[in-house]
């Protein structure tokens, strides 16, 4: 949760203004900290599985989302009918060329693998059972330091923590089954979602595990420093290094979809890949994703729940939306109630300097928080919304963007815009 008065100092001298998709040698640290800003590659240190006590919750949040998505297919066409006849989005094309031609841009930065096609599309309304696995990344040439680290006296690695969610074989509707095998119709693409600040990942199973019964490979991070269990409690100025996390999330778990001893052998679709988060993590997966200081991969869609540029420490060093610059769609959220820790206006303003296709979602009524986490009918609508959003820009499936539409519509607490009205 965002605090509304933050004073550690922490130093700006983080990167050198090179261009997107160079290699990063400028390093720098936060005060206190001594972590480089630059991201490398990182190895697999512990791998575990969750246990997950259920409840019949799940059950009624999945055939909440079925039901839903029958209820707009019919809206649906019209509104494909509609956005093609207004031509809406130049773009239809698919692979890596395809952000180029969608912006008239240069490519964004590489760094990730050929396309891999999946074996078979799994129909836009399939719902599968949910495996998990944690999995903990070291960070090599990371360091967090004294009073931030593990024990507080000495420099230990930085460390990534992630629950990874997956499509799995089993039951659909029951709670996300430990090392469940992966279900089948993979590789599937990755979604990597940053938490709020002082947000455990758990406060968003709802939304995540919608996105990973869908066919999505879903990876929360814990990040280091502001976690509600960090080392010396939760230290906000560390988000300025949380790109470069998401970054080794992605790249290391794209690595570990090729290993064949790996039980996530096959998941992972690394020429798919989408970042989300709530907050602070959606300030996070911006910079990740329209920085220029941060944009360390390629990302193919980009969702972000009540986020912002970043208004703390001289913000993120780089540039966002450059001029001419490739950049993943965008689909933002933002409650109208919102009006202390994220206002409508530091989403409007970036959401009205993004360029084509982007998408702005005023959810009415809601607070900063509560509409992600709690089940109810704002994150019925989040997670539907969301899902439609990614199957077009991660599964490239004809129809998404119209059902995406019909559902926010027919929603009694939302709708498209292109800037929220506080309430």
């Amino acid at each position: 949760m965002r605090p509304a008065t933050v004073i550690w100092p922490v130093h700006q001298d983080l990167v050198s203004p090179d261009p997107p998709g160079a290699t990063w040698q400028a390093t720098g640290s936060l005060a206190g900290i001594g972590v480089p800003f630059p991201v490398v590659a990182g190895r697999q240190v512990v791998v575990t599985g969750r246990q997950v006590t259920g409840s019949d919750r799940y059950v009624r949040r999945r055939m909440v989302l079925r039901r839903r998505r029958r209820r707009t297919a019919a809206v649906a066409l019209l509104v494909t009918i509609v956005l093609v006849l207004v031509a809406i989005h130049p773009w239809s094309g698919s692979g890596p060329g395809r952000t180029a031609e969608r912006t008239g841009g240069t490519t964004a930065p590489t760094g990730r693998p050929a396309p891999v096609s999946p074996t078979t599309v799994p129909a836009a309304d399939r719902v599968t059972a949910i495996g998990s696995l944690t999995r903990v990344y070291d960070e090599p040439g990371k360091e967090l330091l004294p009073p931030h680290s593990p024990d507080g006296t000495a420099a230990a690695p930085r460390q990534v923590s992630v629950e990874v969610l997956y499509p799995a074989t089993g039951v659909a509707g029951s709670p996300p089954i430990p090392g469940a095998p992966v279900a089948d119709g993979g590789p599937f693409p990755l979604v990597v979602f940053g938490p709020g600040f002082d947000e455990a990942t758990a406060s968003y199973d709802p939304i995540l595990e919608a996105w990973a019964s869908h066919g999505f490979v879903v990876a929360a991070i814990t990040f280091p420093l502001t976690n509600p269990a960090a080392p010396g409690g939760p230290y906000r100025p560390d988000i300025l290094n949380q790109p470069a996390d998401m970054a080794t999330v992605v790249q290391d778990l794209v690595a570990e979809s090729s290993t064949p001893s790996s039980p996530l052998h096959g998941a992972v679709n690394g020429s798919e890949v989408g970042v989300a988060g709530q907050s602070d993590g959606g300030d996070t997966a911006l910079a990740l994703s329209y920085n220029t200081c941060c944009r360390f991969i390629e990302v193919g869609a980009t969702v972000i729940l009540s986020g912002a540029e970043l208004h703390s420490y001289g913000g993120f060093p780089g540039t966002f939306f450059p001029s001419g610059a490739a950049v993943p769609p965008l689909l933002a959220f933002q409650g109208t109630a919102d009006t202390v820790e994220n206002p409508p206006a530091y989403t409007d303003q970036f959401f009205t300097s993004a360029p084509q296709p982007k998408y702005l979602v005023c959810l009415d009524g809601a607070d900063h928080l509560e509409a992600y986490t709690t089940s109810d009918s704002y994150e019925a609508l989040v997670a539907e919304a969301s899902i439609d959003f990614l199957d077009h820009y991660l599964w490239h499936r004809p129809g998404s963007l119209a059902a995406m539409t019909a559902a926010v519509q027919a929603s009694p607490v939302a709708s498209l815009a292109t800037s929220c009205t506080p309430t």
